[in-house]
């Protein structure tokens, strides 16, 4: 809803499902003192129940932002903001008789993209390379501590021919300050999915304990290398994809790329005026 013309939107959100339920408003403000920076404000509570932990957050967030658009696709982007939460958590690699710990936390992201592909929706050709910082206090017990958490992503893009396109993702992150066990389970790397490690289960990839609980970890590592066909059929512009993953997440703060978990398969895109629709499936490889 444009309660502040002009450009002011207000936008309230809420998701009901089986391992997440959210409220959320926020607030935002685009054009703001030029062309494409964006002022953004949310609020929200939250519960989540996921294999690795259990949480409920409520939080407090701003943000200014460069944006990129369709109209005026930028090399360069930006975003820095500022977030406050309060999150009750429990984490399922201890022992069932732990507590749950209360976190109080206060991060500063920022992030940098700087993009050279061809199309912000479907890139054919090109790259993308961003960077992420958050440096982040936490107080937990009535003890204080700090950490940063770093994170660097690259993907790129090479047609070979009119319709195959050959696409790669490298992303790896870093959090050094702090040691895992100490650090909200929310705030950890894990990694499996299907953003992620495709072919195994959400928070499927990384160290576990004796009860197969994944515990999160330190550092992350991502590969992704995926073939793309597009072509036309029954009058709609499809496409057929094949692709391996791998990902690890590791307890120490280097990312590392010794103990990789594969996953391979393949996809279907259907590809609309807003940009590509997919269905894969995949399978773990070891």
């Amino acid at each position: 809803r444009n309660l502040f013309p002009a450009e002011g939107g207000f936008t309230a959100r809420a998701v009901a499902a089986e391992r997440e339920q959210v409220a959320q408003v926020e607030l935002r403000k685009r054009n703001f003192g030029q062309r494409d920076r964006q002022l953004l404000a949310t609020a929200g509570l939250s519960n989540s129940r996921q294999f690795a932990f259990d949480s409920q957050t409520i939080g407090v967030s701003a943000a200014l932002a460069r944006e990129s658009n369709i109209i005026w696709q930028k090399d360069w982007t930006w975003s820095i903001g500022a977030q406050a939460l309060l999150t009750s958590q429990r984490d399922f690699s201890l022992a069932r008789t732990e507590p749950r710990s209360t976190f109080s936390i206060i991060a500063l992201p920022a992030s940098v993209t700087w993009d050279r592909s061809d199309d912000l929706l479907n890139p054919s050709r090109g790259f993308r390379l961003t960077g992420r910082l958050s440096p982040e206090l936490t107080i937990r017990n009535r003890s204080n501590f700090n950490y940063l958490k770093a994170q660097f992503e690259a993907t790129a893009y090479q047609p070979l021919g009119d319709a195959l396109v050959l696409a790669g993702r490298f992303h790896i992150g870093s959090i050094v300050g702090a040691s895992r066990g100490v650090i909200a389970p929310d705030r950890r790397f894990y990694a499996g999915g299907g953003g992620s490690v495709r072919g195994y289960v959400f928070q499927g990839v990384g160290p576990r304990n004796a009860e197969n609980v994944p515990i999160g970890g330190n550092s992350l590592t991502e590969l992704a290398v995926e073939a793309r066909y597009r072509f036309q059929a029954f009058g709609q512009d499809l496409g057929l994809v094949a692709f391996v993953d791998a990902g690890e997440v590791s307890t120490g703060v280097s990312p590392a790329f010794d103990r990789l978990s594969l996953g391979a398969g393949v996809g279907a895109r259907f590809y609309t005026g807003f940009g590509p629709v997919r269905v894969d499936i995949a399978t773990p490889v070891n």
